[in-house]
């Protein structure tokens, strides 16, 4: 995703900015710390002084045809959760959303695992691997990962790491 910004620093210019490379600057850096973008410093780095493992959680977003599991939708569940103990995955909330704004057909599966290379490695795992196309092929799945938050982050703080990356970059 890209925004068009405006630049405070020459007003008739607008820049192209890609979101995702400002926040993989903000979520880079030692907690307490702020590092501008221009002396981003390694991934490996920023992992250590924040924390040596982040929680990780997995988001399915997942459509049933017919809202009803048919018998090999009922196998997976009933073999699945054996191939995720091992990684330390667990449940957190399963079932029908309350949509508040736009749209969402079907449901929602939210897991966490105590690393994103814990939920990799379940999901690419043998054990997995056996019974993924029972999912595969009896539902539609959307699934992504995503990191928790460092504890000292403030969306008003991610604003202002957002701001003084746009200004380096000018």
């Amino acid at each position: 995703m890209s925004l068009l910004l405006g630049d405070p620093q020459r007003p008739n210019k607008v820049r192209e900015t890609r979101l995702d490379e400002l926040q993989e600057a903000f979520l880079q850096r030692p907690p307490g710390h702020l590092t501008a973008v221009s002396s981003k410093p390694s991934r490996q780095h920023c992992l250590l002084e924040r924390k040596t493992t982040m929680k990780t959680y997995l988001i399915n977003h997942l459509r049933i045809p017919g809202d009803v599991p048919n018998e090999a939708g009922l196998s997976y569940l009933e073999q699945v959760e054996a191939t995720v103990a091992p990684f330390g995955g667990k449940w957190l909330a399963q079932g029908g959303v309350d949509v508040v704004e736009g749209a969402w057909p079907g449901s929602v599966v939210l897991m966490e695992f105590p690393s994103k290379q814990a939920a990799i490695d379940w999901y690419n795992s043998p054990e997995y691997a056996e019974i993924r196309d029972l999912r595969i092929k009896n539902s539609i799945s959307d699934i992504i990962l995503i990191d928790e938050m460092p504890a000292d982050f403030t969306i008003k703080g991610f604003a202002g790491e957002v701001r003084r990356a746009i200004l380096a970059r000018a």
